[in-house]
Parts: structure tokens; C-alpha cells; sequence
């Protein structure tokens, strides 16, 4: 979740995001929802100040760029998008082994963390309208068991997305008191976000997240009640 600004001693809180549901904490927010990447923003920012693109600059510039646009997949890529990647290529950064780090990289108790995930989802046609949902979750006794973080398994929802059939995924993931980390992406008829916002989260929308700390059964329940056709 979002630090709150009383939780830094600084009198300056800089705030940079892209997440059209940031509530604008802090002193000073620099927020953008049409930027594909919130390293889109500090990049222009860095420009602005002056600061030379070095490659310990850019290798943290290209990790962020790549995560939030999904390598490039998303549909908030634009050709400036590449045209900054390829800046920060320019500065020797070895993009291919940040994105095998990024993606291609896990242990091998992720492996079968994922698989009993994989085993528990739930495909539900009628949900979201009859567009459909496919959900799973995670309990903390796979993590602990596997030794696995919940940050470590943050692609899982990328995999839970796959299928044709359903336009809405939700991966909920047990944090070691009890706590349920939901994300769910939409494939563009669904705002997700919106979705989200009614348990307390946000995001975009076609991509966002919530915590809670009620059951599954319950928290599916009402993100299913809550799921309803983009700019509805």
C-alpha cells in the first residue's frame, strides 16, 4: 500500500506515479495517468534537472519501463516509449540479462508454488457479465513451505491471464498474518480498477490490485459483484 507522508520526517514529499487512482499524498505529486511508465516521468524529470543518463541510471530507468509496460506489450506503449529505451540501450546496459532477472529468473520452489496455484483456479463463465473471471489464490503455508516470497510470485497473475475465455484474472496471495494481496488484470472490456477501489484498492484499468483481510470466499464475492464493462 501507499506510505503515508507522516511516515517520512522530510518536510518534502515527492510523489511521482501514473496510477490514475493515487490519492495525492505527499508535499509535491507529479502524477501523469497518460504515461505508460512511471519511469516515463522521471526520466523527463531527470532531463529537466540536468542530470547526465548514466548506466547505473539507466539500467534502473529500463527496469521500471519494462516492468510497467509489460515489456512493451501494453497498449499505453507508444513510439516515444521505444524511442527512451533505446536511450537508455545506447548507454551499454545489458537489457538482456535485466529482463532475464525481470522475468525468466525463479526458484524452484516458485515452480511449484505456481503449480498448486495453477491446480486451484476456478474458471467462472458467467461472471463479469458472461465475459468471464479465472481465479486462484495463494496461501501463506505454499510460501512458507517452498520458501518463496509473496513478492517473488508477482508474474503469477501475468500466467492466470492467459486464457481466451475469460477477460477478468484475480490472484489473491497470503501474507504471513493472515492479509490477502489481490491483482487483477482486465483484457480491456472490464475496468478492474474500479473494481479494486470498492475493496479499498486501485490501479488502472486494466490493471490493479487491493489488500484485505477478510476470507476468499468473501473477497471473490464481492470483486465479482463489483466487475462491470469499462466506462459503464
Amino acid at each position: 500500500g501507499l506510505l503515508h507522508a507522516k511516515a517520512f520526517a522530510a518536510p518534502v514529499l515527492a510523489v511521482i506515479d501514473h496510477h490514475a487512482s493515487n490519492p495525492g499524498f505527499g508535499t509535491h505529486q507529479l502524477i501523469d495517468p497518460s504515461a505508460p511508465a512511471t519511469a516515463v516521468l522521471v526520466d523527463e524529470l531527470l532531463r529537466r534537472l540536468g542530470v547526465p543518463l548514466d548506466q547505473d541510471l539507466a539500467t534502473c530507468l529500463y527496469t521500471g519501463v519494462a516492468t510497467d509496460t509489460g515489456s512493451f506489450k501494453y497498449a499505453a506503449t507508444t513510439p516515444a516509449t521505444h524511442e527512451l529505451a533505446g536511450r537508455l540501450l545506447a548507454t551499454g546496459i545489458r537489457h538482456d540479462l535485466i529482463s532475464r532477472q525481470l522475468w525468466d529468473t525463479s526458484s524452484f520452489g516458485y515452480l511449484k508454488v505456481l503449480a498448486g496455484a495453477l491446480q486451484r483456479a476456478v474458471y467462472e463463465p458467467d461472471a463479469a457479465g458472461g465475459l468471464g473471471l479465472v481465479w486462484t489464490w495463494v496461501p501463506y503455508e505454499d510460501l512458507a513451505l517452498f520458501s518463496v516470497t509473496v513478492e517473488e510470485i508477482e508474474g503469477l497473475i501475468d500466467i492466470l491471464r492467459r486464457p481466451a475465455e475469460a477477460e477478468v484474472a484475480l490472484v489473491l496471495k497470503q501474507d504471513p498474518d493472515g492479509t490477502l494481496r489481490g491483482s487483477s488484470r482486465s483484457k480491456g472490456a472490464v475496468d478492474v480498477a474500479r473494481a479494486c477501489g470498492e475493496l479499498g484498492g486501485g490501479g488502472h484499468t486494466y490493471a490493479a490490485g487491493f489488500s484485505t483481510r477478510e476470507d476468499v470466499e468473501s473477497v471473490v464475492a464481492r470483486f465479482r459483484a463489483a466487475l462491470r464493462p469499462a466506462g459503464g
